[in-house]
């Protein structure tokens, strides 16, 4: 374990300059000095990462394109032979692949307004009308908060007046720290 704590060490002391080792925040204008040295670090994390999802995205551009130009010289090869006919999909057994057609039921777009309208209209499809019921979290949120905010005891939310609300468990998250330059 020391072996391996060791070697991350090593690696951290490689990737700082000497500078940067030696450094120490003492005062207002060391602090500053770091949080600027934050931002910019930051800002080339921010660039490399620019530059490899345009990288990326080119790849999967050009990968896509030729996936497909193969496709489609697939598609048409499949309807020159004999394929096996199913209810639901054509195939054609090949010695490492299998080319199959699916047969797709049509797609529905839907306009909920004018379908709602017209389903309370008709007695006889009352039924298909889903009513769903959710929380209003942050009214009950606003509800529960007493003059110190939520009472909370034993990961439990408690009401002003003391009693346990069930379906809540809070689970206490760390402090962030963060470092915003302008």
């Amino acid at each position: 374990m020391s072996e391996l704590l060791n070697n991350e060490e090593t690696m951290q002391d490689e990737l700082l300059t000497e500078e940067e080792q030696r450094f120490t925040v003492k005062d207002d204008q060391s602090a500053d000095w770091a949080a600027w040295k934050v931002a910019e670090i930051e800002a080339d994390t921010a660039r490399w990462v620019a530059h490899y999802e345009e990288q990326l995205a080119k790849i999967r551009k050009n990968n896509e394109f030729r996936a497909e130009y193969f496709k489609r010289m697939l598609k048409d090869y499949f309807y020159t032979v004999p394929h096996k006919m199913s209810k639901t999909q054509s195939s054609y057994q090949l010695p490492r692949c299998k080319l199959i057609m699916k047969a797709q039921g049509p797609e529905f777009e839907r306009e909920e307004g004018t379908l709602l309208d017209w389903l309370d209209k008709q007695p006889d499809y009352k039924q298909f009308v889903k009513v769903k019921e959710t929380v209003n979290w942050a009214g009950l949120k606003k509800a529960l908060e007493g003059e110190e905010g939520i009472a909370i005891l034993n990961s439990q939310v408690v009401t002003p007046d003391g009693e346990v609300v069930p379906g809540i468990t809070v689970k206490e998250r760390p402090n962030i720290f963060k470092v915003e330059v302008r």
